[in-house]
């Protein structure tokens, strides 16, 4: 049986011919990569692993409750 760290389960996508594996370090990031995903995808027919990771997530009423913040801004397109 062969065991992953939570971190490292992707890993086993990255040696696999033809398969693109974006792999976002804040949730900003994983914006702009999900929209090359889809672009990568549709125009060039490629294969492409997004993971979704859940600290990523944006967080809103950051410092408290009913501030409306967020993590950080999204980006525009």
């Amino acid at each position: 049986m062969v065991s992953f760290h939570n971190d490292n389960s992707f890993a086993v996508f990255r040696d696999i011919p033809g398969i693109i594996l974006l792999c976002p370090s804040n949730g900003a990031d994983a914006v702009l990569l999900l929209r090359q995903a889809v672009e990568l995808a549709y125009q060039q027919k490629r294969l492409v692993i997004l993971p979704a990771v859940a600290d990523f997530t944006m967080t809103r009423d950051l410092v408290a409750a009913g501030d409306g913040l967020w993590l950080c801004q999204y980006p525009a397109a």
